[in-house]
Formats: C-alpha cells, structure tokens, sequence
C-alpha cells in the first residue's frame, strides 16, 4: 500500500501524449525537487530522455540532454545509459509513470455529465 501511495506522489517533467493534456501544467508542479536516496538516473537516447529512479521505482523524467535546472535537481546522482522500459507509447517514459500521470490528470479534471 504505502508503495502505492508513493507512486501517487510521482509524476513526470516531460510532456507525454496521454489525457488531458491541458493538465499537464499542474500535475507537473506537484513534482518532489530532490532526488530519493538511492536514485539513478537512466539515460534514454532514442526518445532523448533521462528517468530519475528511487531503487526499482521510476520518479521522475526529464527530456535530455538535461537543462540547468534539470541538471541541478539531479546533481551527483549516478547516471547510465538505458531504455525506458516497459514502455508501451514508445514515448520514452515508463509505463508505471504514464499511469501515475494520467491517474492525477484524472483527478484533478472536473466531472463532465451527459
């Protein structure tokens, strides 16, 4: 459960092609600035992405090569070259984070009725 609720917490700094994507905007600022003790950072040339992850778990994407910003929020955390995977848009960003995403997208869009 609790790490459920984590990936509730998660959320991606890249545009992806999912829901809403007027959304995009707020679900992005929800995003945690520092990187989990532990963290990798996967580098994704096909899709030129770079995935923030806490052990096993995906946190974060940024498009690379990484802005300043970018490069700030994830200094010294080790770095290596890697799909995203799975990733089934073939959009570069894990499956788990597009779910997560479109989950808060979800949330945040008010109910339309018929």
């Amino acid at each position: 459960m609790r790490d459920f609720l984590l990936l509730l917490l998660v959320g991606v700094a890249h545009a992806d092609r999912g829901i809403y994507p007027e959304l995009s905007a707020p679900v992005e600022a929800e995003l945690a600035a520092a990187p989990a003790l532990g963290a990798e950072l996967r580098i994704d040339t096909k899709h030129a992405m770079a995935t923030l992850y806490a052990g096993p778990d995906p946190q974060k994407t940024y498009p690379y090569p990484l802005d300043a910003a970018a490069s700030r929020e994830v200094a010294g955390v080790p770095r290596r070259n890697a799909a995203a995977a799975p990733d089934h848009e073939d959009d570069g960003i894990v499956d788990r984070l597009d779910i997560v995403r479109g989950m808060k997208k979800l949330l945040l869009k008010p109910r339309q009725l018929p």
